[in-house]
C-alpha cells in the first residue's frame, strides 16, 4: 500500500457553499505510491467541468491537482491524488472565502 502502517486518517470540512476546503490529519502525512482521494458530494449549483483542486503544504506553497469528475445523476465523484496531507481544497471559481486553500487566488 502507499503507507507502512495502519494509520487514522482525520478531515475537516472548511466552508460549505461555492467553495469548500478540507483538512486532512495527521499533518506531514506521506503516501508512496501517491493515495487516491474520492469525494462524492452533490451538484448543486457548482459546475464539474470548472471544478479545481489545490493541495497547499505546510510551507504555504500550493499545487493545482488533476481531477476526474465522474457523473452520477444529481451527485459527482471527484478523483484526485495526494502524495501527502497538509491541506486539500476546491474552488468554482477564483472567490476566495474565509478559509482559502488557495491563497493566491
Amino acid at each position: 500500500g502507499a503507507m507502512d502502517e495502519d494509520t487514522t486518517i482525520d478531515m475537516t470540512v472548511l466552508g460549505s457553499t461555492g467553495s469548500i476546503g478540507l483538512t486532512f490529519g495527521p499533518d506531514g502525512l506521506t503516501f508512496s505510491p501517491s493515495a487516491v482521494l474520492d469525494i462524492v458530494r452533490p451538484i448543486g449549483d457548482l459546475d464539474p467541468d470548472d471544478l479545481q483542486l489545490y493541495l497547499t503544504s505546510a510551507d504555504g506553497s500550493v499545487e493545482e491537482l488533476k481531477v476526474e469528475v465522474l457523473r452520477l445523476g444529481s451527485w459527482m465523484r471527484v478523483r484526485t491524488w495526494v502524495s501527502h496531507f497538509s491541506a486539500v481544497g476546491d474552488e468554482e471559481d477564483d472567490e476566495a472565502y474565509d478559509d482559502d486553500p488557495n491563497p493566491e487566488s
